[in-house]
């Protein structure tokens, strides 16, 4: 799996810059092979390593290819969603969502258990239940 996160200024409820290296270290352990972010915060900042920059939903969208996975309240239980491959892109967006600027034809849209959280709370529940160590 792949991770995209949406980082956002210090007054919203998404990712914020600091919790990348957290983030990082999550990756790590629960398998994600490449992750990148979006940065929309004001002034920009310097990101970890291990994270690719992009500069908005577009660009990412036209450096990568799918499939990809969108998080959204409506969506499919992550439980018991098939996610495509290992090569899936796992979409986390702002704290507002995004659903009006994906493409809905080529994005399977899943949620977790619960319904509406915010980014910063979805990652990581998203992220267990689709590992490894949660089969185990």
């Amino acid at each position: 799996m792949k991770l995209l996160v949406h980082v956002e200024q210090y007054d919203m409820v998404g990712i914020l810059p600091s919790q990348l290296e957290s983030l990082a270290l999550l990756d790590t352990a629960m398998g994600i092979t490449e992750a990148a972010y979006i940065d929309c915060t004001p002034d920009g900042f310097e990101h970890p390593g291990g994270f690719t920059k992009y500069n908005s939903l577009e660009a990412f969208l036209a450096a990568e290819s799918g499939p990809f996975v969108a998080f959204a309240p409506t969506g499919e239980d992550i439980r018991t969603a098939t996610i495509g491959n290992n090569d899936s892109w796992l979409l986390f967006g702002p704290s507002m969502g995004w659903a009006d600027t994906l493409d809905n034809t080529s994005v399977q849209w899943v949620s977790i258990p619960g319904g509406t959280m915010n980014s910063r709370d979805v990652v990581p529940i998203a992220i267990w239940e689709l590992s490894g160590w949660r089969e185990q």
